[in-house]
């Protein structure tokens, strides 16, 4: 990956990732079912209010999932199952084995700290710390971007009034669907399309200064598992360096205990990189 995607998949703040339906016995998810359109058209605020509601009340996640990475870096485009844990803020550890359950891919970002690996092939570990490159890295986009765009975009909570507005509202099919902007009126640094009632996201669109996509990430086949909106399926897109990742979720839990050793770094450039 170039260092200029690698930016851009570790400051993604996820979901919001992703960034999902109850896993285990213990939990059975629902499909999340939006209601039909309320009579009022509600305001920028509102919607917002409701994003950050349900969004505040995931402490983390952990679920089971194939992942799909593609890059003009990448050779092909790599794709994996097993299994991803987030923890807010920025946290984020995925997991990717073969069908024999063995380890041929480690994603772990914690913070402006990540760390990539490809156990099974000739590939060096790619490490970055606050801006500091030690590799070259086949994946132009930074894990700490994958996070933000895949799971927490925004914290809907603070924005400020004169921050949002909604310049599209259309109530006429069954699901009532929105656009949002945020930031300058002239100059919006997201756009959101989302659908309700209760709102949920189903697009989110960053935007650079001239108006040009840098990021656009589709959620969608929400359900609700323990009272919490959750999409199955997210998808980041990065134009500007024509990558994208795809996580399929299943099983998923939200708010289980979770030990810090998920999320260490255990590699650093200074350290023997031989395996």
């Amino acid at each position: 990956m170039t260092v200029k995607t690698m930016r851009l998949l570790c400051a993604l703040p996820a979901m919001g990732l992703l960034a999902l339906a109850m896993a285990g016995c213990a939990h059975l998810g629902r499909r999340y079912e939006e209601s039909r359109p309320a009579s009022d058209v509600p305001s920028a605020a509102e919607i917002l209010a409701d994003l950050a509601q349900n969004d505040g009340a995931v402490r983390n996640l952990h679920a089971s999932a194939v992942c799909v990475l593609r890059s003009p870096d990448l050779a092909a485009a790599e794709k994996f199952v097993g299994q991803v844990d987030f923890r807010r803020p920025a946290d984020l550890r995925i997991l990717g084995r073969n069908q024999l359950g063995v380890l041929l891919f480690r994603l772990i970002c914690v913070g402006s700290e990540f760390l990539m690996e490809f156990p099974k092939s000739n590939r060096p570990p790619y490490y970055r710390f606050e801006g500091e490159d030690f590799a070259s890295v086949p994946f132009n986009v930074s894990p700490a971007d994958i996070v933000g765009e895949m799971f927490l975009p925004e914290d809907w909570a603070v924005l400020g009034t004169n921050e949002v507005r909604l310049v599209h509202y259309n109530a006429e099919g069954s699901v009532p669907q929105a656009t949002v902007e945020i930031g300058p009126r002239k100059r919006p640094r997201r756009r959101l399309t989302v659908l309700g009632h209760p709102w949920v996201v189903a697009e989110s669109t960053r935007l650079g200064p001239e108006g040009e996509e840098l990021a656009v990430t589709t959620r969608k086949e929400y359900e609700t598992i323990d009272g919490i909106r959750l999409p199955k399926w997210i998808r980041a897109v990065f134009p500007p360096e024509n990558t994208e990742m795809v996580l399929d979720l299943r099983r998923i839990r939200p708010n289980v205990k979770m030990d810090d050793s998920l999320f260490e770094i255990n590699w650093r450039p200074d350290e023997d990189q031989s395996y």
